[in-house]
């Protein structure tokens, strides 16, 4: 099947039939994945949707700090093996 390349916007884009979507088993909002290999085919996948990046308090973490909590660090060796200075 052959699909025409058409301009969208600032852009170039195309349109996948129904019948390859519906073989394919893809849907509106689902994600792929396209990869060019060295013979100019484009391969196309089906990938899971990105995650969602999660925001890190560190003011949160750090004061969930607890003496239960903290690692052992007993399992350093403190005492110099050659000339470092502590």
């Amino acid at each position: 099947m052959s699909i025409a390349i058409t301009k969208w916007g600032n852009s170039a884009g195309i349109r996948i039939p129904s019948v390859i979507l519906k073989t394919a088993g893809l849907s509106l909002g689902n994600y792929v994945h396209a990869e060019v290999m060295p013979d100019r085919a484009i391969i196309i996948r089906a990938v899971d949707p990105p995650k969602k990046k999660v925001k890190v308090d560190i003011h949160a973490l750090i004061a969930g700090i607890t003496p239960e909590n903290l690692p052992d660090v007993s399992m350093f060796e403190t005492t110099p093996v050659g000339t470092e200075v502590w």
